[in-house]
């Protein structure tokens, strides 16, 4: 029972750190976005989405390398089923979304079709195939590509940016924050094994 406990106790240490890693990398992200003054949703879409993906991204790494593909796998599956209906449903309830002509309304038929090809792959071959991971990996830099080339920079968005933010600071930031996002990682996994194990 002791064993378990302190797994517990890991997990929940793993949690913080993730935490407070995910928020100064996501700090860094943003003065980087403000300083060179991108648009917002170009941002958001691109260096906020890579840096809150980290945990997600470090964590099913970390879990492949050591054996733990289900786990890698379930991972992902888990963040999108969590990403799309809670943190999108949340956020529609405090504020509307107007997606109509908008980059973001392009996003989502992405990510639809992406959903729906990787769905229709599974269902047929039975598995992630290998060629699935180059393919993948390919089409993040065509869409940065596209969103670079898609998204215009307009009034709103240079009234909103702070141009006073530091780079070197953002990039101190991100630095940490990846630091600390690697051993909540490290931690997190190890604790998830090590509590499957005990209770199986």
């Amino acid at each position: 029972m002791e064993p378990l406990i302190l797994s517990a106790a890991a997990f929940a240490a793993s949690l913080l750190l993730l935490y407070v890693g995910g928020k100064k990398t996501l700090q860094g992200a943003v003065c980087i976005s403000d300083s060179l003054g991108i648009n917002r949703i170009l941002a958001g879409s691109t260096i906020v989405a890579m840096v809150t993906a980290l945990p997600e991204l470090m964590s099913s790494l970390v879990a492949a390398l050591w054996g733990s593909s289900h786990l890698a796998f379930g991972n992902i599956l888990g963040s999108n089923i969590y990403n799309v209906p809670l943190i999108i449903g949340l956020c529609g309830l405090i504020r509307e979304f107007k997606l109509k002509n908008s980059l973001v309304e392009k996003e989502c038929v992405l990510v639809i079709g992406l959903g729906a090809f990787l769905t229709l792959v599974l269902a047929i071959t039975g598995n992630a195939a290998s060629w699935l991971g180059p393919f993948l990996i390919l089409v993040y830099p065509a869409f940065v590509y596209y969103s670079v080339r898609s998204c215009r920079m307009d009034s709103s968005d240079k009234k909103g940016s702070n141009r006073d933010h530091s780079l070197a600071k953002a990039a101190v930031y991100m630095v940490l924050g990846g630091i600390v996002l690697l051993g909540g990682t490290l931690l997190l996994v190890r604790s998830a094994f090590l509590i499957v194990s005990s209770t199986g």
